[in-house]
């Protein structure tokens, strides 16, 4: 669920629908949802929208993608 949904607030659909296949595309490589909640009270979720992708990748160990994967 995008940040938009969760909140009730008006979104711009193509941009949920992208947000959703990152999360989908992030489940497949590493079989970890990169969120618990889609907001600030979840800390994976600040990291993600912190663009921090790469620390919380390494936090989790997540060290057998490929650079590209990555």
């Amino acid at each position: 669920m995008s940040h938009e949904i969760y909140k009730n607030q008006d979104f711009y659909a193509a941009a949920v629908d992208i947000w959703a296949l990152g999360v989908i595309l992030f489940i497949m490589l590493t079989g970890i949802p990169p969120v618990e909640t889609p907001a600030e009270i979840d800390p994976r979720f600040r990291m993600l929208a912190e663009g921090r992708l790469s620390e919380l990748m390494d936090l989790w160990r997540v060290d057998f993608l490929t650079p590209e994967a990555r």
